[in-house]
């Protein structure tokens, strides 16, 4: 009988030492920008002081470090030095980070609250935060960025198009009846520009009426030319030949409380 109450002792003394295992939640991953991170539902561990600190802090490790590299590709104001690639690495990130961002964020912030000591998370919540927001605003910096790249490409391209339609168009080589109006373009500040092959223009802004502006380079006549005669070719130009430079959506208008207003 004594041998049994020994042995019992020993037992639930051993049974006391063994610590609690926890079974960590499933394991997914996001890949992004070449850089492939875990994360799992911690919040939803009971016990979340008693799970492994290496493998949590780990994993809150690796996924910083992908929301670092991408946050430093997608960082650019809108009028930065944006370009197709990064534009779609924003995009990207914004379809793929948000189940990991929302639990990791609850994952750290349930690890404070129950004040786990886990070491070496650094700027973890910070990059959380910055990456929540980043994601928010894209929608809005997206359509800035696409208009401003639609922009550029247009300014590339208006030279060409110019010279293209010049010489297309400015063959005649008697004088013919009326001036020969080649092209005509409208950018973004919605200036307009009929460029003809005298080598003069009619130029029309917001507020200011069209107006004919001569050749600079023309030599002077006895007879002063009416600019109606160019005025009224351009008029008669049709409107769907113009080309007109994609527009720039309107900026986001910010209180002074740091909240946004609607655009």
């Amino acid at each position: 009988m004594k041998r049994l109450l020994v042995t019992g002792v020993l037992a639930l003394m051993v049974v006391g030492c063994v610590k609690r295992v926890v079974r960590p939640p499933p394991e997914a991953f996001v890949t992004l920008g070449g850089k492939k991170a875990s994360y799992r539902a911690w919040a939803r561990v009971e016990d979340l002081c008693a799970i492994d600190p290496n493998q949590f802090v780990t994993e809150q490790q690796g996924l910083s470090s992908l929301l670092a590299d991408w946050l430093g590709q997608t960082s650019a104001p809108a009028d930065g030095a944006w370009d197709d690639e990064h534009l779609a690495l924003l995009e990207e990130g914004t379809r793929l980070l948000p189940p990991a961002l929302d639990l990791q964020k609850e994952a750290l912030e349930k690890s404070a609250q129950v004040g786990c000591h886990f070491t070496g998370l650094g700027s973890a919540n910070e990059l959380n935060a910055q990456a929540r927001r980043r994601v928010e605003e894209t929608p809005w910096l997206a359509q800035q960025i696409k208009a401003r790249l639609a922009l550029a490409k247009w300014k590339d391209a208006r030279p060409a198009l110019t010279q293209t339609a010049k010489e297309q168009n400015c063959v005649v080589k008697m004088k013919p009846p009326a001036p020969i109006l080649y092209f005509a373009a409208e950018d973004e500040t919605a200036k307009l520009e009929w460029l003809f092959c005298d080598g003069s223009k009619v130029v029309a802004s917001p507020g200011n009426p069209p107006a004919w502006q001569p050749d600079p380079t023309a030599k002077k006549t006895k007879k002063e030319p009416d600019p109606k005669v160019w005025l009224d070719v351009a008029a008669r130009y049709p409107a769907e030949n113009v080309s007109r430079a994609p527009k720039l959506p309107k900026k986001k208008v910010t209180r002074d409380d740091g909240a946004a207003e609607p655009p």
